[in-house]
Parts: C-alpha cells; structure tokens; sequence
C-alpha cells in the first residue's frame, strides 16, 4: 500500500507505536467526558463527500494539534484554483479518523476527496462507508500496488488544477494546504511536499525532501532522530519528496503517467520526483506545512500485503531498480 517512507527508525516513535492502536491525541479526545463520542466514529454523520468539516470532526482534529500552536499569516488561497485529494487507505483505522479530519478541517478546503481502500481487514471499510458517499470510494484488493490505487483514486476524483495525495497514517495540519498551495505558486513549482514530523513523537524530524545515494539508500540529509528546531525552515528545491502530503499540479501528474506500478511500494516517490525534475518541473518543500507521518508500514506497525520482504528491504531493492533504470 502506502510508501510509509524509511527514515531511520526512531525508539520513541517505534516504542510509542507498539503501546496502542490509537494515535495520541485521540485517547484525549475520546477520553474527554465534556465533549462525548465524537458522531465521525458512531456512524451519525450523514455519508457525504462534504468539503467543511462536521464540528466534532474540527474538535478531533483540534486535539490532535492541540500542543502546536498555529501562528496567523497572510497567505494567499489561490481560490482561483482547484484542488482534489486521494487517500489510500490499508488497515489503517488507527490513524484514519484522525487523516479525514484533519483533511476537512483544512483552512484552505480542497474541492473532492476520493479513498482508495486496498482490502482493509480491520474497521477501515466500516469507517469509510458512514463517512463518505460510494463514489467517493474506490475498493480493490490487498495485493494492490500503491501506484495502481493511486491511478484509480486519481481517475476517480476528477479533473482539477492540482492533486493532494494521502496516507491513511498522514495527517496534515489545517494550514498545510493553504502553505503548499502558496509555496508552489510563489516558486512555480510542479511539485510541493510538507516538512513531515514524527506521529507520536511530534518534535522528530522524518523528511524535508528526499534524494538517493548510489546504493540506493533513501537519503533525507538529516541526523538520524534530528529534532526539528526550524534549522531547516526555507523553502527549497529537491530532488523528490514523500509522497506523504505530496501536492502536484494535475497536468503534470497525466504528463509524467503518475507513480510507476514497477515500483509496487516504496521509492516510488524518488522515481516520480526524478522524472518531474528530468522533465524540467521544478519540485520543492515548503516548510512551513507540516505533516505528521506515522510510517505504519515500515515499522511493521501494519502488513505490507504487496511486498514479500522486510519492508526495510523492499525499500533498498526499488531504491537500487530507481538507480540502475
């Protein structure tokens, strides 16, 4: 499914990761007497492909921020132009409530949302069903590749200016869009990606921007358990980004044929970002959206029904197909 991509496994977020099935932030709210059972989770909302958040799902996604404080700036919304969002989700119901939420409860609101559920076994179906309309979904199997969901999601969704791409353990923070959106037509870029923090452990820096050694060793340029402390807050330009958060002009995407279903997961992103960059596209990070980024898949926290390996290994093998093809 999802290229949760390999930065250097940190303790904190591996140890954090094995205590609960639940993110932080949604034991809080759950816990909370004064603010209930949130209707997202209870079925009540109506199905629909809403494009404003239901007020308990801007109360879920408050908790999850709720130690980030979020500066007013003025940033442009580029109203004029149009933005769609594809998710793909694979058993990711321990993060999934928490990725919607945040997605809608976006200041700057994206136009359609499309899920593409690759054979979740745990509540993810379930979840999704209450929460959205049938064709807002998109169902195939678990062998699905990454880059094949993401093409279907992609046809689903529909024309628009740009495309946001999702995890189901990614969630963005409410000004990320509005920030990328900026960044990307300020640098007249084709492709913008998200600073990406630690899920669990909020401080830890997992990606800005992404490259590739000779080898094929995933190469982020950081210490391994860097601390984000905004030594690394400019915008700048990269050879790829994760495709965590990633936003890409549309045309682009249909230019370049989208992810290679060569690279079933893992380093598709470095692929894409290569070829954009080959093409003469400009691929950038914006900082100052933020991401937070539970990598489930590669620390084992859910299968990896499509690859046959550790997926640490999986992850070298593509790097080296990236390198030598």
């Amino acid at each position: 499914m999802t290229d949760d991509q390999n930065s250097p496994v940190n303790p904190t977020e591996e140890s954090a990761g094995q205590l609960s099935d639940s993110p932080p932030g949604a034991e809080s709210f759950f816990d909370d007497p004064n603010i209930g059972i949130p209707a997202t989770l209870q079925g009540t909302i109506t199905p629909a492909n809403r494009s404003e958040p239901a007020e308990s799902e801007e109360e879920l996604a408050q908790a999850f921020f709720a130690d980030e404080d979020v500066e007013p700036q003025e940033v442009n919304p580029h109203l004029d132009q149009s933005v769609n969002a594809v998710v793909v989700a694979h058993d990711g119901m321990a993060w999934l409530p928490i990725v919607i939420a945040a997605l809608r409860a976006q200041e700057r609101s994206v136009q359609n949302i499309v899920v593409v559920d690759t054979g979740s076994k745990d509540a993810s179906t379930d979840f999704l069903l209450r929460e959205f309309s049938p064709e807002s979904i998109v169902t195939m199997p678990r062998t699905t590749s990454f880059a094949d969901a993401l093409a279907a999601g992609v046809q689903r969704v529909g024309i628009s200016d740009w495309l946001w791409v999702l995890h189901d353990d990614s969630a963005p923070k409410t000004d990320a869009l509005l920030h990328l959106l900026d960044a990307a037509n300020r640098s007249d870029a084709a492709v913008v990606g998200p600073k990406v923090l630690g899920w669990n452990d909020r401080g830890h820096l997992l990606e800005i921007g992404v490259s590739i050694g000779l080898g094929g060793r995933r190469e982020t340029g950081l210490e391994r358990g860097e601390r984000d402390q905004g030594q690394h807050d400019r915008d700048h330009d990269v050879l790829a980004v994760g495709s965590a958060g990633m936003l890409v002009r549309r045309t682009v995407w249909d230019e370049l044929n989208g992810f290679d279903p060569f690279l079933p997961m893992f380093r598709d992103d470095v692929d894409f970002g290569w070829r954009a960059n080959s093409a003469g596209y400009r691929v950038t990070i914006a900082p100052n959206a933020v991401l937070h980024h539970a990598e489930a898949a590669t620390h084992r926290r859910r299968s990896a029904d499509i690859v046959a390996q550790h997926p640490k290994r999986a992850d070298r093998l593509n790097g080296m197909r990236v390198v030598l093809l």
